[in-house]
Formats: C-alpha cells, structure tokens, sequence
C-alpha cells in the first residue's frame, strides 16, 4: 500500500517514467487493499470488542470503568502486578498481619469518601445534639 500510496502521490513524476497502465493498476491495487485494510479493521474490532467469547456480549468496562480482577489479569497484568504489590503494605488490622506472617499493624489512613462520611455523622450527631438541647431547654 505504500508503494502504490507513493506512485498515486507523485503521479507526474511517475508518468515520466512509467506508462500509464501501470498508475491505472496502481490506483486500482491501491482502492482495493483500502477496502480490505478497512473492512479487516471493522471485522478485528468487532471481534474483540463485541463477539469475543470471552466477554460477550459486551464488556461493561466503558459503562462502569471497572474491570473484574480476571480481566484485568488476562488484558492488563502487569497493572494488577503493580496494584497488588501496593496492597500488600497496607495492612489494617492485626488478624490480617498474623495471617500474613508480620507482627506490624500499619495504620491506614481514611479515604476520601470516609472523611466525607465522618463530616457528614459529625454534622448529623451535631444537628441532632441542637435538637436534644432545644428540646430539654426550659427557659431561664
């Protein structure tokens, strides 16, 4: 395809040369390996995004944007590798470091949606405490 890409491209200086049956093959061998680069690409990109046996029919990952701990050891290892070499030292409570084989309790420090939960009990355990005085308030 490059070859006839090129001859289409330097059409001039390619007929100074050559005859023209042989830009006119080109074209014609050009058109057709288009058509078949393009439909290989389609039927390749069906496969394996929609017909693979593996995940038909379909992968959720483009809805949810997770991948199960099986497909991300079949398509992306060496990310679990790296992901699972992170988890190793983050242990939580002692059970799990004995269970390891390690007497150290790393602390973990809370996620980000665990600071916005105890915001939010901390507001609520607020707001409910305001109540409960206003309630129990009799007056001066």
């Amino acid at each position: 395809m490059t070859v006839t890409g090129f001859i289409l491209w330097f059409e001039v200086e390619w007929l100074k040369y050559f005859p023209k049956w042989t830009f006119d093959l080109a074209r014609t061998i050009h058109f057709y390996e288009a058509i078949l680069a393009t439909l290989t690409i389609i039927v390749w990109h069906f496969y394996s995004v929609i017909f693979n046996p593996d995940i038909y029919p379909m992968s959720w990952a483009w809805i949810t944007g997770d991948l199960t701990e099986h497909e991300m050891e079949e398509e992306h290892g060496l990310e679990l590798e790296r992901i699972k070499a992170g988890e190793k030292g983050k242990l939580v409570e002692f059970k799990e470091a004995a269970a390891v084989g390690g007497g150290r309790v790393m602390p973990r420090l809370p996620t980000h949606e665990e600071k916005k939960d105890l915001s939010l009990r901390r507001l609520f355990t607020t707001i409910k405490d305001f109540n409960q005085n206003i309630k129990n308030w009799k007056g001066m």
